[in-house]
């Protein structure tokens, strides 16, 4: 494990006296490798001791609260030094945990406030709350992240996480933000409740998304009373706001505007997308896009006394079963209060959900082919009054009411296609279980479903002719024998979650699907989640003999619509063995989400943008087992054959949002055709792609005109050819030079040369234990830097950037790669030995 990333030079010229002496003790430290750090606390004396201790920590920080209310009298003012994560809810010695904010309570005290931030981290500063509630303060104001004033060094990125988190009863003094949420790279915010804020200023809420980081909010209830407002800022870069199924209301009856931040603008290119909210007022201009609003009481059952849940007994909040179930990430699990999140036909608008549930079921008692009790009698059923949504759930019992497990429904035809909406779901067959391993697919399936004998065209299809009304949810199957199990041709807000496609699930053999598993085509109006941020929503998608999971051409949706979070594809169940696709996800359409799926073993290619466009790939393992190690075959990691793609990270994100990508014999990432331009490969992890190196000049990046142009490319003087990434040349280091002594993570100074087109570029720099061919590898990701070549004079321009070495006795090399401000990145490029340079640059010896 790599202690965190802290730029000594940098910090210690600073102008923050605890910055500076976290640096100190940061760099005395770092002969020894750091842990990750967990303490539990109980008392007020104890959570004090902890914020002081979290200053000083070099790697991931943990405090758990103990259930109680903690009146601190005092200004929290806390700048930890590493990532922090601060959660509620605790028993007694934290051997348990009930999440519920109400239940751990932290106060500053009235004229005291709560001021947290968290400025440089690995793989990037952090701030998360969890089970919470925050109350009685001046202020609360959480950051991550850093503004460097250097334009050639680069800001630091963070995120801020807010889940399951109330903040109440504020009052502020003029000139003060209440509630300010402020973030370098991500400010997340699912589950939150603010209310009974006093603020002398306008905004009750501030979101703060600097330099171009996106804001993205998932069930939030704000109680805007007494005319506050909701306000924004973007720091005049241009960043991505999102807000769904939230509810931002008054109660007093008042109307609040949603807005720029006093005294500022908001980027002319920044967008602001309010989904499924229930809210009134104004919202900005052309900013923002409204869509699904609901302007009515959301009918609170007390907020005066600060009971935000919503009524459903004599009249129902309109809020209730409204909300839609495809927002960034996917919808969390429980509520603010840990209760389940879906009850009913759709998520509720809010913080809570209620129990009141729309569905009208009906049960599958049988494995028959057809009639009473069937699935097909159901999904006829279902079919026959399309306007009202239906729950589809299973109870197949054999002899002495004993619950069968598996239950295989054994079919003679194509079940009907889906014409109304509906929820399958088979874990509520009894005795079913969902998966609970965070590598792997532990899950009991006990509803298979199968042809009698052969094979069969399709399962579960959507037909292109399906109103936007019509939508499938389907949980819990196990799909095995036919060409294409799941067709999603049209209708909307579908969600394939928990399921098996091919492999062996109960003892049960299900071969993979003839073309591909699992299917999005153009009139579905680009509406679909496959997986989820839940552990419980993984599906195993493998053994089809195309594809996967296939997004065919025209789909022209939006990384929040289209989304494949979190699948294991290419993997059996153990998430070791191989259960090959020929390709694992072959996206053909623009505007998808590729975001923590573990995608090996497939033939041709784990995952391929296919003429596709601006879909986003991040935070995915691509070759790895759950072990940690690679199978080895002939496939590409990932093949990018379109343009405005992004593999990594976003902006000036850091290694939080990149993939793993090692052990793809036929290339860790691959640009290929020279019509494939502006795809941005940032702050990745690639090592091992081709076996022993570079297996016929295979390459962790290569830029290739066409399948037989495999191999590294020299730069050209002045970067004016073209092709992939518009041949892209990379940077070239020029030196090494410690800046003090040590052994692991020791400080030093890298210095390149760019030689490119005039414009600004984006540098990253890459530590790897070996090299091939001269190239690096991008073991490591040690930062970035901004190298910018004037159009007045334009010629290779220098650069230098502040790193930690990771360990300077094992040896190693570092190399870098460029993206200008097109989003084309180069190949990783000529690499310097670490071992060579000995001479400190400070004049230590």
């Amino acid at each position: 494990m790599i202690a965190p990333r802290i730029p000594a030079g940098r910090l210690l010229a600073g102008t923050r006296p605890m910055t500076r002496l976290v640096a100190i003790l940061c760099a005395a430290l770092a002969l020894a490798p750091a842990h990750a750090t967990t303490v539990c606390v109980s008392t007020v004396a104890a959570l004090q001791a902890a914020l002081v201790t979290g200053q000083f920590q070099s790697q991931a920080y943990t405090i758990r609260i103990v259930q109680g209310v903690y009146p601190m009298n005092t200004t929290l003012f806390t700048e930890f030094s590493a990532p922090t994560t601060v959660e509620g809810g605790y028993t007694a010695n934290c051997a348990a945990r009930d999440i519920d904010p109400a239940n751990t309570v932290i106060e500053p005290g009235v004229g005291n406030g709560l001021w947290w931030r968290q400025h440089v981290g690995e793989p990037e500063a952090q701030i998360n709350l969890d089970g919470l509630t925050l109350r009685n303060a001046k202020f609360v104001h959480l950051e991550a992240g850093e503004f460097d004033p250097d334009p050639l060094s680069g800001d630091e990125p963070g995120s801020v996480n807010l889940r399951r988190t109330r903040i109440t009863q504020i009052v502020t003094p003029a000139g003060t933000r209440p509630v300010r949420v402020s973030a370098f790279s991500t400010v997340r915010l699912e589950n939150v409740l603010v209310d009974h804020i006093d603020a002398a200023d306008t905004c009750a809420i501030l979101l703060d998304a600097e330099e171009g980081a996106a804001v993205r909010v998932n069930h939030m209830t704000a109680d805007l009373a007494a005319g506050e407002d909701f306000c924004f800022s973007d720091g005049n870069d241009p960043a991505q706001m999102s807000i769904h199924n939230s509810i931002l209301w008054n109660s007093d009856g008042g109307q609040s505007i949603f807005r720029a931040e006093p005294g500022s603008v908001l980027n002319s290119d920044t967008t602001v997308a309010f989904v499924n909210d229930l809210f009134h007022g104004q919202a900005m201009g052309a900013n923002a896009t409204v869509s699904n609003q609901i302007n009515a009481d959301p009918i609170w059952i007390a907020a005066a006394s600060g009971n935000y849940n919503l009524a459903h007994n004599q009249i129902a909040s309109p809020a209730i079963n409204s909300g839609t179930i495809i927002v960034p990430g996917g919808e969390p699990a429980t509520d603010i209060a840990g209760d389940l999140r879906v009850v009913g036909s759709a998520p509720d608008r809010g913080a809570y959900e209620s129990s009141l549930n729309n569905f009208t079921v009906l049960t599958v008692t049988n494995t028959l082919n057809a009639g009473a009790g069937s699935l097909r009698q159901a999904l006829l059923d279902a079919n026959s009054s399309p306007g009202i949504a239906k729950s589809i759930k299973f109870d197949i019992r054999g002899a002495g009411n004993v619950p069968i497990c598996p239950a295989v429904i054994s079919l003679n035809s194509t079940l009907p296609e889906i014409a109304a909406p509906m929820s399958i779901d088979g874990y509520t067959q009894p005795t079913s279980l969902k998966n609970t391993d965070d590598a792997a697919f532990n899950a009991k399936l006990c509803v298979l479903i199968k042809p009698v004998s052969g094979s069969l065209a399709t399962t579960f299809r959507v037909p292109q002719s399906a109103a936007a009304g019509v939508s499938l949810v389907l949980r819990g199957v196990g799909l095995g024998s036919f060409g294409q199990p799941v067709q999603i041709l049209g209708g909307s807000n579908h969600l394939i979650a928990g399921n098996q496609f091919g492999g062996t699930a109960n003892g049960i053999n299900l071969p993979g699907a003839g073309l591909s598993a699992v299917t999005l085509g153009v009139n579905a109006g680009g509406s679909l989640m496959i997986g989820g941020q839940n552990l419980a929503d993984r599906n195993v998608i493998g053994g089809a003999g195309i594809n996967g999971i296939s997004i065919q051409a025209g789909v022209q949706s939006s990384i929040d619509n289209c989304q494949i979070i979190n699948n294991l594809v290419g993997l059996a169940p153990d998430g070791l063995s191989e259960l090959a696709n020929n390709v694992g996800i072959n996206v053909s359409g623009s505007g998808c989400a590729l975001v923590r799926n573990r995608v090996a073993g497939n033939t041709l290619a784990n995952i391929w943008i296919n003429g596709g466009s601006n879909n986003v790939i991040q935070q995915n393992q691509v070759g790895l087992t759950a072990g940690g190690s690679g199978l080895f075959n002939s496939a590409i990691g990932v093949l990018v054959q379109g343009s405005d793609n992004l593999v990594g990270a976003s902006g000036n994100g850091g290694s939080l949002a990149g993939n793993i990508i090692r052990f793809n014999n036929a290339g860790g990432v691959v640009i290929r055709g020279n019509t494939s331009t502006g795809n941005s490969i940032k702050a990745n992890l690639l090592s091992e792609n081709g076996f022993d190196g570079f297996v016929g000049e295979h390459m962790d990046i290569d830029l290739q005109v066409s399948a037989a142009s495999v191999g590294p490319d020299a730069n050209d003087v002045g970067d004016n050819d073209e092709g992939p990434n518009r041949g892209q040349n990379f940077p070239v280091p020029t030196g090494l030079v410690y800046t003090a002594p040590g052994q692991v993570n020791r400080p030093a100074t890298v210095a390149g040369v760019l030689d490119a087109k005039a414009g600004s570029y984006r540098v990253d720099v890459y530590y790897s234990s070996l090299a091939h061919n001269g190239r690096g590898h991008a073991e490591v990701f040690l930062g970035l830097t901004t190298v910018v070549i004037s159009a007045v004079n334009p010629r290779p321009e220098n650069f230098s950037k502040s790193i930690l070495v990771p360990n300077q006795l094992a040896g190693g090399v570092i190399s870098f790669t460029a993206t200008d401000a097109g989003g084309n990145t180069s190949e990783l490029g000529t690499a310097i030995s670490i071992i060579d340079p000995f001479v400190f640059g400070s004049g230590f010896e």
